[in-house]
């Protein structure tokens, strides 16, 4: 096997209530013990992963709710590093010939970039900053907040991807305000679509998600993965 996905949750606690995320937010403790300790507690269920699948690179995703809110104490932030390089020390020393990259989920809503950036800089990381212009940001100031971690974090060169989700509801508003997307023109877009934990209504059709596509088409928006993904098939054939 080429690769594998090894996502980690550290709490639900999240600065944002976004309307068609599928966590509830209802336990906001955050457990300090837990991540203090987590390269330990994480890494037998990582090798069993592997031994499981023998993959050539793990793709191991680290996510809250919100790692990065402001409220987060630097000393947390430490354990973060703490557990990733431990994870990574481990890594290497088992699988010298494999290969793990670490990336980090993030909404971006908070004004301590700088230490987001040390510690992506420090551990070899790269983020991938979540965004839906509908119903996410409950003013401008964390919209702005969001557009200032975007810009510092791309600076860096630290951005893996921007996550988009799509509901019915924001493929109208994208269509409607194309600026919306446009302000990500250097960076690789993933859209994943809702699957519906409550709200039915909001689930995108196929005609929705055609609709959109094919919007994302006609206004030259090519930086999405699905698009690239088929433009590099169709420029560079793949075998089959």
């Amino acid at each position: 096997m080429e690769n594998i996905a090894f996502d980690c949750v550290l709490f639900e606690n999240c600065n944002l209530n976004c309307s068609h995320c599928f966590q509830c937010h209802t336990d906001n403790m955050i457990d300090i013990e837990y991540i203090k300790n987590l390269d330990t507690i994480v890494y037998p269920y990582l090798i069993e992963e592997i031994e499981k699948k023998n993959p050539k690179v793990v793709l191991f995703s680290i996510r809250g709710g919100e790692i990065f809110q402001d409220k987060i104490s630097d000393e947390i932030i430490g354990y973060y590093k703490k557990f990733i390089l431990g994870v990574k020390d481990r890594f290497v020393k088992d699988y010298p010939n494999k290969e793990i990259r670490f990336h980090i989920m993030s909404n971006g809503v908070y004004n301590k970039v700088d230490r987001v950036i040390k510690l992506l800089e420090e551990v070899d990381g790269k983020i991938t900053l979540s965004y839906d212009a509908f119903g996410r940001f409950p003013s401008q100031i964390q919209y702005e907040m969001f557009l200032r971690s975007y810009k510092l974090l791309l600076e860096k060169n630290l951005i893996k991807n921007i996550a988009i989700t799509l509901t019915k509801q924001s493929i109208e508003y994208y269509i409607k305000n194309k600026d919306k997307l446009k302000i990500f023109s250097d960076s690789e877009i993933d859209f994943n679509y809702y699957v519906p934990t409550m709200r039915e209504s909001e689930l995108p059709s196929d005609i929705d998600l055609f609709n959109f596509y094919k919007y994302l088409i006609d206004n030259k928006i090519y930086n999405c993965v699905y698009i690239k993904n088929i433009l590099d098939n169709i420029i560079y054939k793949t075998k089959i």
